[in-house]
């Protein structure tokens, strides 16, 4: 026998071996002795966040979830953390919560290591904003008989809806404001609103806005020809 095969090795594990020889005078003396470690090939485990989803929360609770795997060497552990911070040892979980996140811009972070060795990563970018908009400045003007609503609030909005005397009226928006251009009869109106900010928080305190449409007098100049 000049060759040997070892077909019970098992991946990352080390292995010393020697070799005698045997003839009709005996055994002769044993070999120098060889180690070697088996391993996989490069692979990578594969992982991604699943939850949350979306660019805003309205909690500072966040849960976070994602599923991994690995077909050749198996999972050995994941690691998250938020931000810059300390990564958190979750094993073979696939959840976490993060308590107590505050309002602003965060970054979650997902890190899956398999049995060889590699690892594979994910991100989320997430906002959190538990803060409520408010209505901070309303406006009526009246070049002519069209006049211009602008409603400001204190954060940029990503909805809007509102009525003028009970009728719907539509805003379009940019940012924080809110602009309509209507034609209404002269006299009062009242301007009530809803809406939501960019991760859904729902408008707070908005009081009716009351304003007063001026009549829109058109001057013509001229001659007036009599033929007779």
């Amino acid at each position: 026998v000049l060759s040997y095969e070892d077909t019970s090795a098992t991946n990352g594990r080390t292995y010393f071996y020697g070799v005698t020889a045997t003839n009709g005078a005996g055994e002769g003396g044993m070999s120098e002795i060889a180690n070697c470690t088996p391993a996989w090939p490069e692979h990578h485990p594969a992982c991604a966040i699943t939850a949350p989803v979306g660019q805003y929360s309205t909690t500072g609770d966040i849960a976070m979830t994602w599923p991994m795997s690995d077909l050749v060497s198996g999972i050995d552990f994941a690691e998250v953390r938020l931000d810059a911070g300390a990564w958190i040892l979750k094993g073979d979980a696939t959840s976490h919560v993060f308590v107590g996140v505050p309002d602003g811009a965060h970054a979650l972070g997902l890190r899956v290591f398999n049995n060889a060795g590699y690892n594979q990563s994910a991100s989320h970018a997430i906002t959190v904003d538990t803060v409520a908009p408010t209505n901070v400045a309303n406006s009526w003007t009246q070049p002519d008989a069209t006049g211009t609503l602008r409603i400001t609030f204190s954060e940029a909005m990503g909805s809007v809806q509102g009525l003028v005397d009970g009728q719907p009226v539509t805003f379009s928006l940019d940012g924080r404001n809110a602009t309509a251009m209507v034609t209404l009869a002269p006299g009062q109106h009242n301007l009530t609103m809803t809406g939501t900010d960019l991760a859904g928080n729902p408008v707070e305190g908005f009081a009716p806005f009351q304003f007063s449409v001026a009549e829109h007098t058109v001057q013509v100049s001229g001659r007036v020809l009599d033929e007779e």
